[in-house]
């Protein structure tokens, strides 16, 4: 990944962070509006390899796990973590 991408993935830790305190409609909300938006903020341009995508993909599963608060020892696989954030969004919108 180059160093601007590098640093705008870890911007967004500490505002990923922040969300555990919240409500899951509220964590859900801001990380849709904040913290994606710094992660892919100039996204148009880039020019990804597999493994930046790999990269990136990793960072958002972590989020929505963090989110949910699941951890990696609890062998929950991503399928289900996405399959449980969009029910989460359907019953919240």
């Amino acid at each position: 990944m180059t160093r601007e991408r590098e640093e705008r993935r870890q911007l967004t830790q500490p505002a990923c962070r922040t969300l555990l305190r919240l409500s899951l409609d509220t964590k859900l909300r801001l990380y849709q509006t904040c913290v994606l938006q710094i992660l892919l903020y100039g996204a148009d341009t880039w020019t990804l390899s597999a493994n930046d995508i790999h990269r990136l993909q990793s960072f958002h599963v972590g989020c929505q796990r963090q989110i949910l608060g699941v951890r990696w020892q609890d062998h929950v696989k991503n399928v289900d973590i996405a399959d449980t954030i969009s029910a989460c969004r359907t019953l919240l919108a």
